[in-house]
């Protein structure tokens, strides 16, 4: 699981929709957020391990070429959660097109605030298209 967040609990990333390339329809939703916290959701080919990642609270699970969502940013608003849709066909720069068979691993970075202005992520989700 995620390190703890200022909502109390862990955020936690899931897949909805398909994970076959041509379906185009995968979606994923992070929840357990910090209520109106921006989060940006990225991904790369290959898993990792970094702790406190750029001084925040989170475990960084990607390694390699990450690429980020950028025009995708949200806010959790009151809920505390973020859904993001994801082209299989057209993932965040630098990382193209997943192809049949290939892992793509993706996890969300948010901004938390606990006692300070800080960042988190939630836990990272491994996909394996079809």
């Amino acid at each position: 699981p995620a390190v703890p967040n200022s909502s109390g609990q862990s955020g936690i990333l899931r897949a909805v929709g398909s994970d076959v390339v041509a379906d185009d329809d995968l979606t994923l939703q992070a929840r357990q957020l910090p209520q109106n916290s921006f989060g940006l959701l990225v991904a790369s080919r290959a898993p990792g391990l970094v702790l406190n990642v750029g001084g925040g609270a989170g475990t960084l699970c990607l390694s390699g070429t990450i690429g980020r969502f950028n025009a995708q940013l949200s806010n959790s608003g009151a809920a505390g959660s973020i859904d993001i849709p994801v082209s299989p066909a057209a993932l965040a720069p630098p990382l193209g097109a997943a192809s049949t068979g290939e892992t793509i691993y993706f996890q969300l970075w948010f901004r938390d605030f606990a006692l300070t202005p800080t960042s988190n992520l939630t836990d990272a989700r491994a996909i394996t298209f079809r």
